[in-house]
């Protein structure tokens, strides 16, 4: 009965969402016919002033807004075109990464305990670029930089999977298990049951998925299973439901599993079958994560608790789930660890202003794979001048893309790239869903985070910053053996697209920060 309700609440919720922009296209068309065809001549102006006048209150609200200048522009040009149509979309897909001020208020003050208590032990470091990166973290994402080593690169999603249940297997107090997509098929059907057997030996387990990028591939029927098991508790984040919401764009990207508050896990990562090579869908499927068992862990014990008082209202004790001391445990050890997350309430962007001011200190090395490149004009001219002064810069991207539209938009990115000197990369086996960046053989990224608007300004990510000239090395040495498997993609090859591909291009490039 309850599966029955949920499926009528989504399909009422999407018929309503979908009646709604249905009419605003309709109403726009119409304005647009009586304007042109139906009223005499000396109406047209009258019109056209009253659709400049419903457009002047979100304009005014974009200009006056702290996002992106791409993101503003993109949604300007909407607004002023087709007024009606680009206000009703603006308050489904355009308010960036806020709830409720009521709603913020309540999580900030469930935050500022811990923080004020355990998040802000700040650590003091002698090298300059060290501490410009650490103050950035702790004073923008208020998120601690944590003496440590004790981090593991996992290079393949099957290796991460396994050793993943195996530490599962080990937990005795709680797992936490937050992904943006569980799916049906082998990798879930293992998980579940291993995630059964320790809740029937007490072992506490919590669970947040994202409503929508769940949705499509995981029935009802197996949420319903593991909920119905004494000790797991299992949330959406953000469902979709009957009620009207101008939040449904805010998606749950992070992938994070917490066990026992001794080991961690996060990187590119999903629960679902072509992540562990049981399922081809775009090719050989490249990702990969670490795992980390120092201090570092609290963070993400930090972060899911904070993600699951915003699913369920609970507001966990975290006290009960913090197992390592926050204080550094390792003398004269060059390595440091930085996990943060972004979230509602903050403007400001950790992702996008790490990745800049990496890339901006950056002396000798720059690496990046991601699965698009669909970012504003700063950060390419960053790049860009990057590799004009001297900096070997290297992407990587997919072959066989999983969103076509996307990808065309990725390759549009890349031409200003290439011509600066760029070195771009094709993975030929297949997909790679990797988000790395390795910066100088020293600073490394692993997380969750997509060089595109979405993943950047709209979607809830997370990630980890390093310090470590052992992982740097570990990483780079994956990234080249990516690099011997993908095709260098020089300016003439890229120039070489049709006509129709480049009108696509441009029109896509007037609204790609919407994509």
């Amino acid at each position: 009965m309850g599966h029955i309700l949920k499926l009528f609440i989504n399909i009422i919720n999407v018929l309503v969402k979908v009646i709604i922009f249905l009419a605003s296209f309709v109403m726009q068309f119409l304005i647009i016919y009586w304007s042109i065809f139906a009223f005499p001549h000396y109406f047209t102006p009258a019109i056209y002033l009253v659709s400049l006048l419903i457009s002047i209150f979100p304009a005014v609200h974009i200009y006056n807004s702290s996002n992106n200048s791409s993101f503003k522009m993109s949604w300007l040009i909407l607004i002023f075109a087709l007024p009606i149509t680009g206000t009703i979309l603006y308050l489904f897909f355009g308010q960036g990464r806020n709830f409720s001020k009521r709603k913020v208020k309540k999580l900030q003050e469930y935050q500022n305990y811990y923080q004020g208590k355990y998040m802000n032990k700040y650590l003091r470091l002698t090298d300059p670029i060290d501490q410009k990166l650490t103050n950035l973290l702790q004073n923008g994402a208020h998120m601690p930089m944590f003496q440590d080593n004790n981090v593991l690169f996992l290079k393949d999603g099957r290796e991460w999977f396994e050793l993943l249940l195996n530490d599962i297997a080990k937990a005795k107090e709680y797992i936490f298990i937050e992904y943006f997509i569980l799916s049906d098929g082998v990798a879930l059907k293992r998980l579940s049951d291993l995630l059964i057997q320790k809740a029937h030996e007490g072992v506490e387990i919590k669970i947040i998925l994202d409503d929508i990028g769940s949705k499509r591939n995981l029935k009802q029927k197996t949420i319903n299973e593991l909920k119905s098991h004494e000790n797991i508790s299992l949330v959406s984040f953000n469902p979709m439901g009957m009620v009207f919401s101008l939040n449904l764009n805010f998606r749950n990207h992070r992938k994070i599993t917490v066990v026992d508050g001794k080991v961690a896990y996060c990187g590119g990562t999903n629960i679902a079958d072509e992540y562990i090579h049981e399922e081809e869908k775009f090719g050989f499927w490249r990702d990969n994560a670490c795992k980390y068992d120092g201090p570092s862990v609290n963070s993400f014990v930090y972060i899911f608790c904070v993600d699951w008082f915003i699913s369920s209202k609970e507001a966990l004790n975290m006290e009960l789930y913090f197992k390592q001391s926050f204080s550094p445990i390792h003398e004269n050890v060059d390595s440091y660890i930085c996990p943060f997350s972004d979230g509602p309430g903050s403007d400001f962007n950790p992702g996008y202003t790490l990745f800049r001011t990496l890339i901006g200190n950056a002396k000798k090395s720059i690496y990046i794979s991601t699965p698009y490149f669909i970012i504003d004009r700063d950060f390419i001219t960053a790049l860009e001048n990057a590799a004009k002064s001297g900096i070997d810069v290297r992407l990587i991207i997919p072959h066989i893309p999983d969103k076509k539209t996307i990808y065309i938009m990725t390759y549009y990115h890349i031409g200003r790239l290439i011509k600066s000197g760029v070195k771009v990369y094709r993975y030929l086996p297949g997909f790679t869903h990797a988000k790395n960046l390795i910066i100088d053989g020293r600073y490394t990224f692993n997380g969750t985070i997509n060089l595109d608007y979405r993943s950047l300004f709209l979607h809830f990510e997370c990630g980890s910053l390093h310090i470590n000239e052992k992982l740097a090395n570990e990483m780079t040495q994956d990234y080249f053996d990516a690099i011997s498997q993908s095709q260098f993609i020089d300016y003439k090859t890229w120039k070489k697209r049709s006509f129709f591909i480049r009108i696509l291009e441009f029109i896509g490039s007037l609204f790609a920060p919407l994509l």
